[in-house]
């Protein structure tokens, strides 16, 4: 699980559970109204970062294969000239004068390459505003042949063990809400409210993380299926698991429930389990009160 984006988006994580349990964020006094809010900021924050972190480092996965311009999809074609285009205009208008020189020149190098190997930006999947919405959510996995986002988001959330709600009304009440506590030094942000917000971080960080990473290692691998079907990826993800117990941890199968193997050091059966997964696998590890505190997909990394 070599990830950076998702080793800082787990520490956060970790960081959040920590805080919310905390009596000084539960006070019902200003000190505690305030660290709501910023724990309300700081968890959409979270969120977002890693998405374009991660999102960096499969654009280089996809960029490291034999691909050529020309066999990508029509959509991730467009994706990788108009909506780059858009994105960058935006954010140089945002940028001090020193970094647009290097941001334009890295622009050219991926726009020039359209007639020969995939040069990808990073950019090819972003937001063009400052802040990502649901729309730009939803978009990024279409890019990934997630044709319905937000069925498969509230599947793959049922399938790891979290509460499937209504993806889009979910992230965008987040939104709404993060907006409104970075905004309105009024705004009351519920102590009840955080644990859903830490849970809503999960849920939308593995999602994005698993769809686009098993998008991408079949589209690097220029495989044929998926290159003719939008909904490809929402189709073929498999899960693994690795849950901590009283004593040790143990693997399962996704419908298993007796362990494939068990240790008491994580790392070992992670590894393992790890060497277990196909490329359309997605590894979960859980504690002992079932919260998901790493994941990855093997194959990509």
């Amino acid at each position: 699980m070599t990830s950076k984006a998702r080793e800082a988006l787990t520490r956060g994580i970790e960081g959040l559970r920590a805080a919310s349990l905390s009596t000084e964020v539960r006070a019902s006094d200003p000190a505690g109204e305030i660290l709501r809010r910023g724990i309300a900021v700081s968890a959409f924050n979270l969120l977002e970062t890693f998405v374009e972190g991660r999102l960096a480092e499969i654009t280089a996965f996809v960029n490291q294969g034999a691909l050529h311009f020309a066999d990508l999809p029509d959509r991730v074609q467009k994706q990788a000239t108009r909506n780059l285009l858009n994105v960058a205009a935006s954010r140089a208008r945002r940028m001090q004068a020193p970094d647009v020189r290097l941001f334009v020149q890295s622009i050219g190098e991926s726009l020039s390459a359209v007639s020969g190997a995939v040069n990808l930006s990073s950019l090819t999947w972003m937001w063009p505003g400052s802040n990502m919405g649901a729309d730009d959510y939803a978009g990024i996995l279409r890019a990934f042949h997630v044709d319905k986002p937000w069925p498969s988001v509230a599947a793959l959330s049922s399938r790891i063990g979290l509460a499937p709600g209504d993806p889009q009304q979910d992230l965008e009440s987040f939104i709404r809400e993060r907006h409104r506590a970075a905004h309105d030094a009024s705004h009351q942000v519920s102590s009840l409210w955080i644990p859903l917000a830490i849970d809503m971080v999960v849920k939308f960080a593995v999602s994005v993380d698993t769809y686009a990473s098993v998008g991408a290692a079949a589209l690097r691998r220029g495989d044929a299926a998926y290159m003719a079907d939008a909904n490809w990826t929402a189709s073929v993800v498999g899960l693994r698991r690795v849950n901590q117990r009283a004593t040790d941890w143990a693997e399962f199968k996704e419908t298993g429930t007796r362990a494939v193997r068990r240790h008491s050091d994580r790392h070992v059966v992670t590894m393992h389990a790890t060497n277990d997964c196909s490329d359309r696998d997605l590894l979960i590890v859980s504690d002992t009160a079932g919260q998901v505190i790493d994941w990855s997909v093997p194959a990509v990394g």
